[in-house]
């Protein structure tokens, strides 16, 4: 997510994701063996899938239906899908 804003009068959210219409590449390493990208295993480990939140999304990797994802009070929350969106 890069920006989530709240309409004051209507309480209406929105949400700019960031994505790209090219498939992800590799990033290789950066120098001194420091990995740039988290391993996928990192996710399920320290995240909550999308779907188990409580969104809907198909097959096709669509929202289905409106939800909602609940952050932390105290740190940083991390949800994942583990398919392209």
């Amino acid at each position: 997510i890069q920006r989530l804003s709240v309409d004051q009068v209507s309480g209406a959210v929105s949400v700019d994701l960031f994505g790209s219409y090219q498939p992800a590449a590799m990033i290789g390493d950066q120098p001194g063996s420091t990995g740039a990208e988290l391993p996928d295993s990192w996710y399920s480990a320290e995240g909550t899938a999308m779907t188990a939140a409580g969104l809907n999304i198909d097959s096709s990797g669509f929202l289905s239906a409106d939800g909602s994802l609940a952050g932390n009070p105290d740190s940083r929350a991390v949800f994942y899908y583990p398919e392209d969106l």
